[in-house]
């Protein structure tokens, strides 16, 4: 049962080992009795073998399908049980039905709060901090000093389901803890491509194509320059790596907004248009379907998982088809760019915005109510830095302590739609 909560309690970071077990280690820490002395090994083994066996009993349940695992079901179970193997979302999702609770993750990127297995009915609500590299049990302490006065044991484990009214001084806890690791994570050694006939410093092998024809070079290189290069290590000063991200520092929430890609956020691509957006003349029901779908455009042997993934009911039932085929299904030429095109051409649909193929953008006349929520949703975020938080490098970022890593394009094209929304008078939907 969860304990009542004192008016003057306040959040504290209780530590686990730094080790692979740690997002266990932190559950099993707020929900065992025993608390510290619960954690261990053993503990860790033993809910691995939780996860790995519910997902031998419930393998209709689409969170375990070898699309959203990465890997077949089977092998996940023998995967998760290994403990130099990191836990994450599909273990957070299992244990917290596991042990009946709802589990807020607090997280250091983008300092946001993130709940599974909501519900009233629930026992209570334990929460565990993210670092992004790390997991660490939360309590309530109330009273004078860490161990605090007012409550049963010294500490608060399980606050009521549905518990929200320490979620400010939770998230001031996510950025204190992220400005420390940013400051720790941006004076670092980093790894830059060193020219060969000059000594300039490019930041990936790309950077060094373009620098090799950079006519503002030409005689620094020589008429002998050889194209040659080589990877070096170099110290960056904590300005010198925020100016090299290209990204203001993501703990700072007056000048960054930043969304997780989940069914629920409007400004993601897994967010369920009605009306469906229009690409290419097809009807979608998300941009996710559509960049899904994007390598398949215009391939003979791609038209059936095409068309798989068009009408999938669900974001996880479209990537499943995606990945059901290998890549000989997928056109040829499909690169990078035409990636970022087709994601744009969502996107601009997805907010009432024509401009698909390069043309001028303008305003798709007569959108209905949810077109002009989206609309409204998006100009909300002001002048403010969009960015979506994730795994994936390409269309959004990880933020580790603030500090960004990743192109987010969807982010970027989030941006650009919200501009174009501003200069054609979009304000009012």
């Amino acid at each position: 049962m969860s304990g009542s909560v004192p008016k003057d309690a306040r959040p504290l970071r209780r530590s686990v080992p730094n080790d692979n077990d740690c997002l266990f280690s932190s559950i099993g820490y707020l929900c065992e009795a025993g608390g510290a002395k619960a954690v261990g090994r053993g503990l860790a083994g033993r809910l691995r073998r939780v996860v790995s066996e519910r997902i031998a009993a419930d393998a209709e349940n689409i969170m375990f399908s070898e699309a959203v695992l990465g890997m077949a079901p089977a092998a996940y179970q023998a995967w998760i049980q290994n403990h130099f193997n990191w836990g994450g979302e599909t273990e957070i999702f299992v244990l917290s039905t596991h042990y009946d609770v709802e589990i807020s993750v607090v997280s250091c990127e983008g300092v946001n709060i993130i709940t599974y297995n909501e519900g009233a009915d629930k026992s209570g609500r334990i929460y565990i901090l993210y670092t992004g590299q790390h997991y660490d049990p939360l309590v309530g302490v109330a009273g004078d000093g860490d161990a605090g006065t007012k409550l049963e044991g010294g500490e608060l484990k399980l606050f009521p389901a549905g518990f929200r009214d320490l979620d400010g001084e939770l998230k001031a806890l996510a950025a204190e803890v992220a400005e420390e690791q940013r400051k720790k994570l941006l004076e670092k050694r980093v790894k830059r491509i060193k020219c060969n006939g000059c000594g300039h410093l490019c930041d990936d092998p790309e950077a060094f194509q373009l620098h090799c024809f950079d006519e503002a070079f030409a005689d620094a290189h020589g008429d002998d320059f050889d194209y040659m290069c080589e990877e070096v290590e170099v110290v960056l000063s904590a300005e010198e790596a925020e100016k090299s991200s290209g990204m203001p520092d993501f703990s700072n929430t007056e000048l960054v907004h930043t969304f997780y890609d989940l069914e629920s956020e409007p400004l993601s691509n897994k967010f369920l248009c009605d009306p469906p957006i229009v690409v290419g003349g097809v009807a979608w029901p998300t941009v996710q379907h559509v960049d899904f779908a994007a390598k398949f455009v215009g391939a003979e042997a791609g038209k059936g998982v095409l068309e798989a993934i068009r009408t999938a009911a669900t974001t996880d039932e479209a990537r499943a088809a995606a990945y059901s085929v290998d890549d000989s299904h997928a056109n040829p030429s499909f690169g990078p760019e035409a990636r970022e095109e087709r994601l744009r051409a969502a996107i601009y649909a997805k907010f009432g915005v024509q401009g698909e193929g390069g043309d001028t953008p303008t305003l798709l006349p007569g959108v209905g109510d949810a077109v002009a929520a989206l609309r409204q949703r998006l100009l909300d975020t002001g002048d403010k830095y969009v960015a979506q938080i994730g795994d994936d490098k390409w269309t959004g970022v990880q933020a580790l302590g603030g500090v960004p890593q990743g192109k987010n394009n969807v982010g970027k094209i989030l941006m650009e739609t919200r501009d174009h929304l501003k200069k054609l008078g979009a304000a009012s939907g």
